[in-house]
């Protein structure tokens, strides 16, 4: 058997009744994303991915286009997993489409509903100004002639 690249590919050939006759090799390949035969083989390898013609190494981040996502290269495979959410403190979290986690858009504080980004007095204490973001509610003593809390 003579193993010897033809036209660029390699392949086998050997002898059958006087003539030489080649076959191309028959790759095994396990995985779904191989990346691209080394150099003199013909057979894609595992060991790597390769995505849309750009090969990756194991562990590299792959570019899927999907913000919502992250994909990575794990021996010929692309591994994709959700970007994970950060946890909320609102009771009724919103999921807008187009937006890749759910999200705080009200407050609540001393019984009341307030939107996100509005602005408010404390119904309990006049001297405190109130923000709502993000689902949770900062205060701050604001004038200088009210007294302080003890």
């Amino acid at each position: 058997m003579i193993t010897e690249p033809s036209g660029g590919r390699q392949g086998v050939c050997y002898c059958l009744e006087c003539h030489v006759r080649c076959e191309r090799e028959q790759c095994n390949t396990p995985c779904e994303n191989p990346a691209a035969p080394p150099p003199n083989t013909c057979c894609p390898v595992c060991q790597g991915c390769g995505v849309n013609g750009c090969d990756f190494s194991n562990g590299a981040v792959i570019p899927t286009g999907d913000r919502c996502q992250v994909c990575t290269c794990l021996n010929g495979n692309v591994a994709c997993s959700p970007l994970p959410c950060a946890a909320l403190t609102c009771h009724n979290p919103v999921h807008r489409a187009g937006d890749c986690c759910p999200r705080c858009e009200q407050c609540e504080y001393e019984s009341k509903m307030y939107v996100d980004g509005q602005k408010f007095p404390s119904t309990r204490d006049p001297c405190l100004h109130c923000h709502c973001k993000a689902g949770g509610v900062s205060c701050e003593r604001m004038d200088s002639a009210c007294p302080t809390a003890h």
